[in-house]
């Protein structure tokens, strides 16, 4: 398991203790977003978590990886943003602070 797959399933455990719809909805998302994130299927990972993250807008596991899928992508702003909404909503995130100050000391390059 792999440091990205690890992360992936902490938050994945964490947000299984959900209980409206919305958060189930977006949970079963996340779940099968993860799948494919394991299968290599970035892509279709990151439509999945998009439709997760706009069910749950804050959805900070949700907002954390799909960051991170487009961090990996280099598509810097758009993961600066969803790093940034992740950390709001959990200011104790090291990981995503440091994915953050990572992107945007990339941008400013």
């Amino acid at each position: 398991m792999n440091y990205f797959q690890f992360l992936f399933s902490g938050f994945l455990l964490i947000s299984l203790f959900s209980c409206s719809n919305a958060e189930r909805d977006a949970n079963n998302l996340y779940v099968q977003a993860d799948n494919l994130i394991k299968n290599n299927e970035y892509g279709k990972a990151t439509e999945l978590l998009t439709q997760a993250v706009k069910i749950k807008p804050d959805f900070a596991g949700g907002l954390y990886v799909l960051g991170d899928l487009y961090y990996r992508r280099s598509s810097l702003d758009t993961a600066i943003d969803l790093f940034s909404k992740s950390l709001a909503l959990q200011p104790d995130n090291f990981d995503c602070a440091n994915k953050l100050a990572n992107a945007l000391g990339k941008r400013t390059v």
